[in-house]
């Protein structure tokens, strides 16, 4: 994830397109998203690692589990933070607990950005977070939809 202006200008040198990270202040985007290939990942369960090992059928196998491991989300704790991980195809990922969304902030930058990503893991009604963001490109609804977006993300739960 890229996160200062001079990150971005070396990948447009390479004549590449990248994603920003959402962790930038509206100031901070505003900066960084002048530049034509920048893209930033706006909804959704932040992956924060991944394997290609199937970890979990590997723990399954390791400590003699006959329960099924896989296409289930389980939370795993280390100390204070709550984390979910995801097994499927064995390939192992783990998210973040929490949807991290850009919203409000995007209201006089979503034109900048070359592509803005919307993440569909664990969300049931993804069609519902893809109407909000259209009408936020389309100028409608904002303020509605804002509070509407809040209230679904804080009322999401695995």
């Amino acid at each position: 994830m890229v996160t200062s202006k001079n990150e971005l200008e070396f990948f447009k040198k390479q004549n590449l397109s990248v994603f920003v990270s959402r962790e930038l202040k509206k100031d901070e985007l505003a900066v960084i998203s002048k530049l034509d290939n920048a893209l930033l990942d706006v909804f959704g369960f932040e992956r924060i690692f991944y394997s290609k090992r199937p970890i979990l059928s590997l723990f399954k196998e390791f400590k003699n589990i006959d329960e099924k491991l896989t296409n289930k989300v389980y939370k795993l704790k280390e100390k204070d933070d709550l984390y979910l991980a995801y097994e499927e195809d064995g390939e192992y990922f783990v998210y973040l607990e929490k949807i991290k969304y850009l919203y409000d902030e995007l209201k006089d930058l979503k034109n900048n950005f070359k592509y803005l990503k919307i993440s569909h893991a664990f969300i049931e009604d993804i069609t519902y977070v893809i109407d909000k963001y259209n009408d936020l490109l389309n100028d409608k609804n904002l303020e509605e939809n804002s509070k509407l977006l809040e209230k679904y993300v804080n009322e999401v739960t695995l």
